[in-house]
């Protein structure tokens, strides 16, 4: 199996494609340009196959309009947890679109219990696998009625409680910050031990984070001409994040406080 699987490959039009017979391209002149007018994707996934051969019904899948609608770290963990499943498959000479209930309970034990397993995960990551797999099967079978959802009838294991989670008000916030971030005492003083780093960085990007809300991979891709600057009279500042940078691709406006704002100008500017 190491060698014969079904494997997760990118679209990539910023790089240069290899020349061709110009008989595969049809009326391009080109493979990428065919690959565009064809309707891919940059940074599209498509799945080829332990055959080297592409499954189009699977690869029309990864390029439906219901899976570009998902962001892009979903989109790239259905697409690995499909393949995975299509290698299971493979591996007990079985195919996906006569695959039964009874294979997608082998599937969710190999997952989570086998002993043979030498890698078994969690339940939440198993969440993930079966929502995947649930969605290609919902979208195959209304345009094939003749394939069944072998997930049907499989329900998400029951999540064992991890730790007793509680949430911080913001001068808890703060304190956590002063202590693991800029190396201070619970007094408030220095701590001398501390050998930390770019702590004045740190603690802005902790400020930003929490007083706008965002994401941390949203909040991580905002640029400092996106930000605005320092007026006088003003607790709030409103600012938009682009659609790239936002979860599912929909920018929307963020509000950031003063204070956040603030400690950002003082380490960027000095």
């Amino acid at each position: 199996m190491a060698d014969r699987v079904w494997r997760v490959f990118q679209y990539d039009f910023e790089r240069r494609w290899p020349d061709v017979p110009a008989k595969l391209c049809g009326d391009s002149p080109d493979l990428a340009t065919w690959a565009r007018e064809s309707g891919m994707r940059h940074r599209q996934r498509f799945l080829i196959a332990p055959t080297g051969f592409p499954d189009l019904r699977v690869n029309a899948y990864l390029a439906s309009p219901r899976i570009r609608s998902l962001a892009e770290t979903t989109q790239r963990d259905y697409a690995h947890s499909l393949a995975l499943w299509l290698n299971f498959l493979d591996v007990t000479d079985q195919v996906w679109w006569e695959a039964g209930e009874d294979d997608a309970e082998e599937f969710k034990f190999w997952r989570l219990t086998d002993p043979q397993n030498e890698q078994p995960v969690g339940t939440s990551t198993f969440s993930k696998d079966l929502a995947a797999c649930k969605k290609f099967y919902t979208w195959i079978s209304e345009r094939y009625p003749v394939i069944a959802d072998p997930f049907a009838q499989i329900s998400s294991p029951i999540a064992k409680r991890g730790a007793d989670v509680k949430w911080l008000d913001p001068a808890a916030v703060l304190r956590w910050r002063d202590l693991g971030l800029r190396g201070r005492l619970p007094s408030g003083r220095r701590d001398r031990s501390w050998r930390g780093r770019n702590e004045q960085r740190d603690a802005a990007f902790v400020d930003g984070l929490y007083g706008t809300g965002l994401r941390l991979t949203e909040w991580a891709s905002v640029v400092l001409p996106e930000l605005p600057q320092l007026e006088v009279g003003r607790g709030y500042y409103r600012c938009e994040l682009a659609d790239m940078c936002a979860k599912g691709g929909n920018g929307h406006s963020y509000w950031i406080p003063r204070a956040a704002l603030a400690e950002l100008r003082a380490y960027t500017e000095g």
